[in-house]
């Protein structure tokens, strides 16, 4: 009897030993794809929700993450069985009745050993109902993702017996949820790193355009509306400038399908409902975060309904461009779904507009240089030629008077013709007649 008990024990540990070193191989397996995933989180997501199903033993494990606002969440990966209560639905209301989102508003670590016995299952509540009864689960654990002390998502294991976790697999849940926390945070850093990179080097290749362009403005416009695509995700962006009159303004430069909207040359009224317009009058950024929420639209404009019902537009951003307090045109971007610019991103715009501002005040300066350049030059043309004119009249005058007497030179000079001087034949007659006193 000791000798079995020896046995047992021995097996226990043994089993024991086996566990540890394959939760160690896992959290290893989950650190180095991390390593190798700096810029992509989604290859870690779904190694977590692997090992944590596998060695948890759980026939169901998903990760989910809410949005920056912690309104909604959604499902990033997961591992199992499919979840057919959850309708595969992108996003999902953080309802706080729910186990998994208590577990991310609180940041706590959340067990129902059984949820045919969970108030909501009990209060008839529909998505708990379909999980024990369609679904067939029973115990499910959600370990929080917690960055900055702040709830961001959770890992969600299911069984479909009534069998609570042990201590050791929540353990193991935690480790692997700040591994996601680690891999996001990594991911974002890269990103950040990789945008601001991007940016930059779209600065520099504008600013390169405009050292080059002095003459023209138009490389450095198409340089910026292809960059603020881009960069921004935009469908459209276009730059428009005003005419001398201020009565309207039309494209310069664009990027994207502008003819659904406005075709090159097209005219806008200054003085319309024109969301450009208005930047322009305004000299002021408008962005308006969905363009079917905008009391125009709802008053049925014929402009806003063809950007809504028929190109598509939602988001919409204008900037103007301001010199001397003045805006003399506009940068525009629009987006074919709800997403609004964020901070950086209209910063990143502003920017443009000012290089946008700057090559053209260049390329004016330059013009207007060239033009007083010509000018000069003219007039110094003008001053050359009167100058040698000149010049060569005093010098025919210091001839003519070694030959002549001063009036005579003159009156030839002036006369503008030397041609009498030339040798030439004449028949001329002469009178002689005596002067009294002449000989004295």
């Amino acid at each position: 009897m000791a000798e079995q008990s020896r046995t047992d024990k021995d097996t226990s540990s043994s089993t024991q030993l086996r566990d540890a070193e394959a939760r160690e191989a896992a959290t290893r397996q989950v650190l180095d794809v991390i390593s190798q995933s700096r810029g992509d989180d989604q290859p870690v997501f779904d190694a977590i929700v692997e090992q944590s199903a596998r060695l948890c033993e759980a026939p169901m494990a998903i990760l989910l993450l809410t949005d920056d606002n912690r309104r909604t969440m959604q499902m990033v990966a997961s591992f199992g069985e499919a979840l057919r209560s959850l309708g595969f639905q992108e996003h999902w209301p953080l309802d706080p009745k729910y186990q998994l989102v208590q577990t991310i508003l609180h940041g706590k670590t959340l067990q129902m050993d059984d949820m045919a016995q969970s108030d909501l299952y009990m209060s008839g509540d529909p998505v708990t109902v379909r999980l024990v009864e369609e679904e067939g689960f029973r115990t499910r654990l959600s370990v929080p993702l917690i960055n900055d002390g702040r709830g961001i998502g959770c890992i969600v294991l299911s069984r479909r017996d009534v069998a609570p976790f042990p201590q050791s697999d929540i353990a193991l849940v935690e480790t692997f949820a700040q591994q996601a926390v680690i891999a996001i945070e990594n991911a974002r850093q890269f990103r950040e790193l990789q945008t601001r990179l991007q940016r930059e080097a779209a600065t520099r290749e504008i600013l390169q355009v405009i050292s080059q362009s002095r003459d023209d403005e138009m490389p450095v416009l198409e340089t910026i509306v292809r960059n603020a695509a881009q960069l921004c995700r935009a469908r459209l962006v276009g730059i428009s400038l005003v005419n001398e009159a201020r009565t309207h303004a039309q494209y310069a430069a664009v990027w994207g399908d502008h003819n659904n909207i406005f075709p090159i040359g097209h005219q806008f009224d200054m003085n319309g409902p024109l969301q450009v317009a208005e930047t322009i009058r305004e000299a002021r950024a408008i962005h308006t975060e969905n363009v079917a929420d905008h009391p125009l639209y709802l008053a049925r404009d014929p402009i806003r309904v063809k950007m809504v019902e028929e190109v598509g537009v939602r988001t919409f951003l204008t900037v103007p461009l301001i010199k001397d307090g003045v805006a003399f045109g506009c940068l525009n971007l629009n987006r074919h779904e709800v997403d609004p610019f964020d901070d950086a991103e209209i910063q990143l715009i502003e920017t443009f507009a000012q290089q946008a501002v700057i090559a053209i005040e260049n390329v004016r300066q330059f013009r207007a240089l060239a033009d007083r350049t010509a000018e000069v030059e003219a007039l110094n043309t003008g001053l050359e030629t009167k100058v040698a004119a000149q010049v060569d009249q005093l010098e025919r005058l210091g001839r003519l008077r070694r030959f002549l007497s001063p009036q005579v030179a003159d009156a030839v000079i002036t006369s503008g013709d030397t041609g009498l001087l030339s040798s030439h034949r004449a028949m001329i007659s002469t009178l002689f007649c005596d002067i009294r006193g002449f000989t004295a």
